[in-house]
């Protein structure tokens, strides 16, 4: 039990603190951690965290659909899809995606969709020496154009 849990205990018993004015104080280091605290089962607690977890690229998705003002209608006709298609893409999981979805729906979002693949278990020096190796062709696109930077 982390030490936020422990004290929400103590002030859920005594009645001193409501959960909610906890989250308005910014208490919690993460989300995770909210949901822990705030939970009377744990169980629940912990399946909910790990079905979070399992969204973040759909999350990302959705996301920039709503940030763009994008219905999952207006997503569809953009994929050659249907709405329902779309809605059970954003109900599902992280794992549940295909690549080609990810690919389409990324691409009527108009973004650049890029995998970067490293070594399993690879060290924080070995990831950034990944990124710079990835990043090498765009730099050497832009140093071809001259110092102009545009796209």
């Amino acid at each position: 039990m982390t030490e936020t849990h422990q004290k929400m205990e103590s002030e859920k018993t005594t009645g001193t603190v409501e959960p909610l004015k906890l989250v308005k104080k910014g208490r919690f280091k993460n989300t995770a951690e909210m949901i822990r605290a705030l939970s009377n089962d744990e169980k629940q607690a912990e399946q909910t965290i790990r079905n979070m977890n399992q969204r973040c690229v759909i999350d990302f998705l959705m996301a920039q659909r709503s940030a763009r003002g994008l219905s999952q209608t207006e997503i569809a006709d953009k994929m050659r899809c249907t709405q329902s298609r779309v809605s059970k893409l954003e109900n599902g999981k992280d794992d549940d995606l295909s690549i080609s979805e990810f690919r389409k729906y990324t691409q009527a979002l108009d973004l650049e969709l890029s995998f970067l693949l490293t070594k399993k278990g690879e060290t924080v020096v070995g990831q950034v020496k990944q990124h710079v190796f990835a990043i090498r062709l765009p730099c050497r696109s832009i140093a071809g154009r001259g110092h102009g930077g545009g796209g």
